[in-house]
């Protein structure tokens, strides 16, 4: 399976997103847009496994050149029990390896990052965030395997993170130790 340097290199001239360092999961971002977010309380079993999801699915545009960008679907979700994480589903036919049936393409990084790069450029690493003249944010996502540009309007991005905050408040972020190194340990076996 070949992998993409960029998003402009594409055979078929399918715009592609790197390949997130995150696992993907089965979901669908391509559904049609909510108005405002949407809360989801997942139950488990147990009584005390009892988890807020907040969804909120945006426009974006990606990037294809300067005069060139795609539309698509991108849910933005914020989960109670990962307090500090935002995660980004891209639909899965914008994949690196779409061609082998790809997976949604996933991207995690922290909810103050999302808020920082609101208002002025923030990130220096390989998720970087910063507001453009006419009310866009512009998110850039780089791997090993390429680079992404999505564009979003700013009131999108600032309704989900407003909701977000009505889930947990900032500065409210609680955070289990053990469960954290459970998950670092499961992702490295």
């Amino acid at each position: 399976m070949p992998k993409i340097a960029n998003t402009t290199a594409v055979a078929d001239s399918r715009p592609t997103l790197p390949t997130s360092r995150v696992g993907g999961g089965v979901h669908d971002a391509s559904v049609f847009p909510a108005k405002n977010p949407t809360i989801i309380q997942l139950f488990s079993l147990g009584v005390e496994n009892v988890s807020t999801v907040l969804d909120h699915v945006v426009l974006g545009r990606l990037v294809l050149s300067t005069i060139r960008a795609v539309t698509m679907y991108v849910t933005v979700r914020y989960q109670d029990d990962d307090p500090l994480a935002v995660r980004m589903f891209f639909p899965a036919r914008y994949a690196l390896d779409s061609e082998d049936g790809g997976e949604v393409v996933e991207w995690a990084f922290s909810r103050s990052l999302l808020a920082a790069g609101i208002d002025a450029p923030a990130g220096l690493g390989d998720v970087q965030i910063r507001p453009v003249p006419g009310d866009y944010i512009i998110v850039e996502l780089s791997s090993p395997d390429g680079a992404a540009v999505v564009v979003f309007e700013r009131q999108e991005l600032q309704t989900f993170l407003w909701a977000s905050y009505q889930v947990v408040g900032q500065g409210q972020e609680v955070i289990d130790g053990d469960r954290a190194i459970a998950e670092v340990l499961k992702d490295t076996t």
